[in-house]
């Protein structure tokens, strides 16, 4: 479960990627725009640093850490979504 998930959020982060680059046509950026595009890359790191913790010894392994986390990764990535629906 643990690995696909994560595979789930390599994909989003390389289709997401794909899809900002287009963001090199714009010749003026505004300070929103580029806030905006770098609060999408932030809430990307944030749902992938929930996946890998600094310590799993309190865990009995990803299972049971996933488990735990599920309503913080759920959360963010909603929020994320949200957030792709309206940048699309």
């Amino acid at each position: 479960m643990h690995l696909g998930w994560v595979a789930y959020m390599f994909v989003n982060a390389v289709f997401w990627w794909w899809w900002e680059f287009r963001l090199r046509l714009i010749t003026t950026w505004s300070f929103p725009l580029y806030a905006f595009v770098l609060a999408n890359a932030f809430q990307i790191y944030l749902i992938c640093a929930v996946f890998f913790p600094s310590d799993i010894a309190p865990f009995r392994g990803f299972k049971e850490y996933f488990m735990a986390r599920r309503r913080w990764f759920f959360g963010m990535l909603l929020a994320w979504l949200a957030t792709d629906l309206f940048d699309t």
